[in-house]
């Protein structure tokens, strides 16, 4: 959803915590469109008119029925992708070698370790593209495998993780590249149910600790309300922003420490908020189904 300064004044101070300052976005997309043609030269329309702003350090979830283009943003959004209508401008400090960040780094459902390499050398080919000294790849490693809780398995390969721990190494080697946008798509849906519960919350606490900027698709109503600042509901194909809501439920407690999932969960605005998600993804809008 694009804002302008008069409504972003609005949005902030209807906010039970009032910020001195305005966040500032670290990017925002303006009526992209996008339009693909199939093997028989028929032409798919798979977003349409989507706009909307992520701010600097926010999370925002993207919710949809498959097909609807969640993904396609992703790839926009990761440069993969630069056949599209519209605009996706970026408010950032600068990017690239000189700077040893990275604009967007991706984190996939699937295992995307290398079984071949350690745990280090999987995270240390994340950087390849800075061209990084080797003490600054060295120190990055060490940093980030601890973060995520991997430091004792700096040696080990992705053959002795748990699929849990493999996913900890594809994040840890997405944040090493300390970049402006962290994409992240469905990354915990391959994982069992209370595997995913203490991935949420390891998520949380990384993010927190890095003010990570995130945008996260997923499938799973509760657990964008559990990791999310806004959450974005999609239309079915052709892809528009359906609704677009910031999520009413407190993930801290008194002394600001993180409350887990379990306790997000049974905050009574969870369910309430909940029931308006399921609302929206039940739309009469949802007229046309795609595949994932």
């Amino acid at each position: 959803m694009m804002y302008s300064p008069m409504e972003r004044e609005a949005v902030t101070t209807q906010m039970t915590d009032i910020p001195t300052e305005l966040p500032s976005p670290a990017v925002s997309i303006d009526s992209l469109s996008k339009l693909y043609l199939t093997k028989a030269g028929n032409p798919v329309s798979a977003l349409t008119g989507v706009s909307l702003t992520v701010d600097s350090a926010q999370t925002l979830a993207i919710l949809g029925p498959s097909g609807c283009g969640k993904s396609t943003l992703l790839r926009v959004l990761a440069g993969l992708d630069k056949a599209y209508r519209g605009r996706v401008e970026w408010d950032e400090e600068p990017t690239g070698l000189a700077n040893g960040r990275l604009r967007t780094a991706t984190v996939f459902q699937q295992d995307s370790t290398l079984p071949w390499l350690t745990v280090a050398d999987n995270i240390a080919l994340g950087l390849t593209r800075l061209r990084l000294p080797r003490k600054e790849v060295r120190a990055r490693v060490e940093e980030y495998t601890a973060l995520v809780g991997l430091e004792g398995f700096r040696s080990a390969y992705p053959h002795e993780l748990s699929g849990g721990m493999k996913q900890r190494v594809s994040i840890a080697r997405a944040l090493a590249a300390k970049p402006t946008l962290l994409l992240m798509d469905e990354p915990l849906a391959a994982l069992d149910a209370q595997t995913r519960i203490v991935m949420q919350e390891e998520l949380a606490r990384i993010w927190r600790t890095v003010s990570s900027t995130v945008v996260y698709v997923t499938h799973d109503i509760e657990e964008a309300i559990t990791l999310a600042d806004r959450v974005v509901v999609m239309t079915a194909r052709p892809g528009r922003i359906l609704s677009d809501r910031r999520v009413p439920v407190k993930r801290t407690g008194p002394a600001d420490e993180l409350l887990s999932p379990l306790q997000v969960r049974a905050d009574p605005a969870f369910g309430a908020f909940a029931l308006e998600l399921w609302a929206d993804l039940a739309s009469p809008t949802r007229v046309e189904r795609g595949d994932s």
